[in-house]
């Protein structure tokens, strides 16, 4: 009975992963253990990613904090002006992230990683082309559209790579 119950559950944990990361199941035994090991790299280098893109994420964050006087100059607007810049974002990502967050339960995540990241990555290297104060803050939103697609994602695979350890401890990775 006891059996019964870890083999459901490590079905169940199959088809999560399955889902997660597009992993085709193995057709015979022999296969079982490449699938295995091809299924951790998989999860490793997304790990590695998200944390790649957590750090970037950080580096952004304190960049524009950290050179709020020579952007104020830059652009002829006041030091407390460059908090609107935050804001923007910040409201853009709020409400967009539920939409990204529902994407998140139909589609495939690591497309949606994919897409978050790209539009991302894109409207930062551009924002350091631009001149225009208007037209920052615009990116500044578009880059919300990006991280709202990307931060549910990865919380949710981490989480879902520590679903054996508690929850307070999976948030603290």
């Amino acid at each position: 009975m006891q059996q019964e119950g870890q083999q459901k559950e490590q079905e169940q944990s199959r088809q999560i992963e399955n889902s997660l990361f597009n992993v085709v199941p193995p057709s015979s035994s022999a296969s079982s253990s490449l699938c295995f090991c091809t299924s951790h790299k998989i999860i490793f280098f997304t790990l590695l990613s998200c944390a790649l893109v957590q750090i970037v994420y950080e580096m952004d964050q304190t960049l524009i904090a950290s050179n709020a006087k020579p952007l104020s100059d830059f652009f002829h607007v006041t030091i407390s002006s460059i908090g609107t810049l935050f804001f923007v974002r910040a409201c853009v990502q709020v409400l967009c992230q539920p939409f990204w967050g529902q994407a998140s339960d139909i589609y495939n995540r690591k497309y949606l990683l994919l897409i978050g990241t790209c539009i991302w990555g894109i409207v930062t290297i551009v924002m350091g082309f631009t001149s225009s104060w208007p037209l920052l803050l615009v990116l500044r939103g578009m880059a919300g559209i990006g991280l709202a697609a990307i931060l549910p994602v990865i919380h949710h695979l981490v989480r879902y790579v520590l679903r054996k350890v508690n929850i307070p401890k999976s948030h603290t990775v």
